[in-house]
This record gives C-alpha cells, structure tokens and sequence, in this order.
C-alpha cells in the first residue's frame, strides 16, 4: 500500500497533481455529436424554463424601460428650451396622468349606462336562458348520485 502511494505521489508531482493527459478527443466521432446535441437541448431547456419562470418580472422590467426611456426625447426637447431637467420630468408625469383621467372618465359614462341596461334586461335573460336549457340540465345525472 506504501508503495502504491509513493508510486502515485511521484506520478502528482510530474504531472502537477492531474495526471498525464489522454488522446483529445474526436469532434467528429458520433458519441461526441450527440453529446454536444444533447447538451445543446438541455440548455436550451433551461433557457425557455427560466424565462417562462421570470416572465412576470421579466414584463416588469420591459415596462419599466418603456417608462424610462419612452419620454426622454420630450424631456431632452424642454431642456433645449431652457426648462430644467426635474421640470420637465414633472411636466411630462403630469401630462401622463391627466391622459390616463380624461381615458378613465371618458370611459365611466358608457360602463354605468351598460351596468343599467344589463340590470333592466337581467330578468329576461334568466327566462330565456330558463327556456332554452334541457330539463335534464337541472337535475343530478346518475352516476353523480351516490348509492350508499
């Protein structure tokens, strides 16, 4: 056993502790081909898996450039007309939010007068629907019942 051992510390020491380097390997051999194939579909895997996992944030972060980034020719149009960067900022956010009011009051009006027409026609859509149904829809089938 020592002497294996001293064999071993002798052969470390000249080939710096990895041993002697084997033949390379062939590129074209069809074991390699497979092998690089393979390792080519399980990264590819795992690519699609972590941007279907880290596609919420993913949306996030997308939107968040698109707000970065989107207004910056407007602000750099107001600095060049000698209004201050934090200004321009403001003036833009500002106009955002009076585009996004005028979008959700313009759309209040027409979402209450369907909201009332719905619950004027409600009646008369339970009693077509009442009408149209099978009887056999309102009771249990038989093999639902259970026969204790």
């Amino acid at each position: 056993m020592r002497e294996a051992l001293s064999v071993a510390a002798v052969q470390a020491e000249e080939t710096g502790g990895l041993g002697r380097p084997g033949r390379p390997v062939n590129k074209r051999s069809p074991f390699f081909i497979g092998m690089m194939a393979a390792a080519g579909v399980a990264v590819t895997y795992g690519v699609v898996e972590l941007v279907i996992r880290a596609r919420s944030v993913l949306v996030l972060i997308g939107l968040a450039l698109f707000i970065a980034i989107g207004p910056d020719p407007v602000v750099e149009w107001l600095t060049r007309r000698r209004v201050p960067r934090w200004a321009a900022v403001v003036i833009i956010l500002l106009a955002a939010l009076a585009i996004v009011a005028a979008l959700v009051l313009a759309a209040i009006p027409p979402l209450v007068a369907q909201t009332k027409l719905l619950a004027a026609q409600f009646p008369q859509y339970v009693q077509i629907l009442e009408a149209t149904t099978p009887t056999w829809a309102g009771s249990t089938p038989a093999f639902m019942c259970s026969s204790s």
